[in-house]
């Protein structure tokens, strides 16, 4: 097997105080599946974007092979919220983007009063243009748009949505628009970073073709079993600053790496069995010197001592964690939420309307759970910022009830401040000492380290544990 990229002793800190990475090692070999997984905030993340060349380790190294491609998906693709979905899609090869960019601004210049009205001007343009649609056709250009728009449909976008603005996509779309950029590139290797993450069940099953029909390397980092199951011949587990690679698809990893901390549970009580019977040993050869005074019974203790000292430590199994959740309000109005005839219709690039919702009619009552299911890009999140007023129905009522309190988790992380530093957004919600703050963010795993952390350093799970522990923080029903 050919190794495509090398990571050799990386270490990784932020802030000078939070630990991520410590002397971590890892190899990628050439036309692998590999899938990544670990606790949240262990470095996952992290890792891509130093493999990526997005960000730098702060000691070892990162060998690539020469002439290596390498295409990221991050956890939460940015995209300009001015630009159109095909416009965005459209720029997956950089070259043929770049060409394309200034044939538009080239056949901008045809339009002007100035040039068309100018024989030679026009003349020197006409040539330029000339110029770039012969390097266009010579970098594929012709076919280019045709594989773009399969790749998108192949993802579920419909055509009427190629001209939708980003802003109006849902995560899932997004996540699927940067999984179509990647498709058409086609780099020799794919970093995707939970690229699941608010797919619904047709994305899900696209995101397992492209990744075991794909011709390259594909590393994935992912929570969802299944999929790793699925798609994975490796398994790398991150966790207390290093990587440790696990052959086998998820189930194997999980089978063995239970063996594994089985033997090492044994091995630590084992040890620690040894570790007291020694010191007991230890205490009374002192115990025996009189005071001191009998060297022979010293130089015994001191013999014990060394050969504990001299024992290889035994760390002891970590156990994992979970997350305290519980949510309560008060009961609120009888009809917590009410809507009728309901309509949100965006206008596209090409000025055809884009129906969303169409005539929705929904009564939620107080005290009902209600899973909000669909397709991505059917309008899930839509009519979440309806129900919350950020934008306006082209069409109908909304009735809130006047005792209904709400409060929002995001899709992509909107309700957390970005620039404040996770404590503080905890104190900020809800008066409370340092220590509260701090005991009350342990039951969401946020240790005192992890509690002082600026939001933007956290990983997207980490995030989410973060949303969670504001709505705990509430009133609301």
């Amino acid at each position: 097997m050919t190794m495509i990229v090398n990571v050799t002793g990386v270490s990784k800190t932020y802030g000078g105080l939070h630990h991520i990475l410590e002397n971590c090692s890892l190899e990628v070999q050439k036309g692998k599946r590999i899938g990544m997984v670990g606790p949240n905030g262990a470095g996952k993340s992290t890792l891509f974007r130093m493999i990526a060349g997005r960000e730098e380790p702060d000691s070892g190294s990162i060998w690539r092979h020469p002439g290596l491609s390498i295409g990221y998906l991050s956890q939460e693709p940015e995209f300009d919220p001015a630009k159109s979905l095909l416009d965005i899609a459209m720029e997956s090869s950089k070259e043929l983007a770049r060409i394309n960019e200034e044939l538009h601004r080239v056949e901008a210049r045809m339009a002007d009063p100035e040039v068309y009205g100018d024989p030679a001007k026009l003349e020197r343009v006409l040539h330029r243009q000339e110029l770039l649609l012969v390097e266009f056709e010579a970098a594929g250009g012709l076919a280019y748009r045709n594989r773009v728009e399969g790749t998108l449909r192949a993802f579920g976008f419909q055509e009427e949505q190629f001209h939708l603005p980003i802003g109006v996509l849902s995560g899932g779309q997004k996540k699927l628009l940067g999984l179509t950029q990647l498709l058409v590139a086609r780099p020799d290797l794919l970093l995707l970073d939970e690229p699941d993450n608010h797919l619904d069940i047709r994305g899900k099953r696209e995101l397992e073709r492209l990744i075991n029909d794909y011709p390259g390397t594909v590393v994935i980092i992912s929570h969802d079993r299944y999929l790793l199951d699925v798609v994975a011949t490796q398994i790398i587990e991150v966790s207390k600053g290093i990587a440790v690679l696990w052959h086998g698809n998820y189930s194997e990893f999980a089978f063995e790496k239970n063996v594994a901390d089985a033997s090492q549970a044994k091995a630590y009580d084992v040890q620690q069995r040894e570790l007291k019977r020694l010191e007991a040993s230890r205490l009374r050869l002192i115990s025996w010197s009189s005071g001191g005074q009998n060297e022979a019974m010293i130089q015994l203790a001191r013999n014990v001592q060394k050969r504990m000292d001299r024992m290889e430590r035994v760390d002891r199994p970590q156990g994992s964690r979970t997350m305290a959740l519980s949510l309560h309000g008060s009961r609120g109005s009888d009809k917590a939420l009410e809507f009728k005839g309901l309509w949100k219709v965006f206008e596209g690039e090409n000025g055809e309307d884009k129906e969303v919702l169409t005539d929705a009619e929904m009564l939620i009552w107080s005290r009902e759970v209600v899973g909000l299911v669909g397709p991505n890009g059917a309008g899930k999140s839509v009519l979440f910022k309806l129900i919350l007023g950020e934008i306006e129905p082209t069409a109908g009522e909304i009735k809130v009830g006047p005792s209904t309190t709400m409060v929002y988790y995001s899709q992509e992380h909107q309700t957390l401040n970005y620039d404040s530093i996770v404590v503080d957004e905890i104190r900020k919600l809800k008066p409370m000492y340092e220590g509260e703050a701090y005991s009350f963010l342990g039951r969401f795993m946020f240790g005192k380290n992890e509690a002082q952390k600026p939001i933007r350093a956290l990983s997207g799970g980490e995030k989410s544990r973060l949303q969670f522990a504001k709505l705990m923080l509430t009133p609301a029903n």
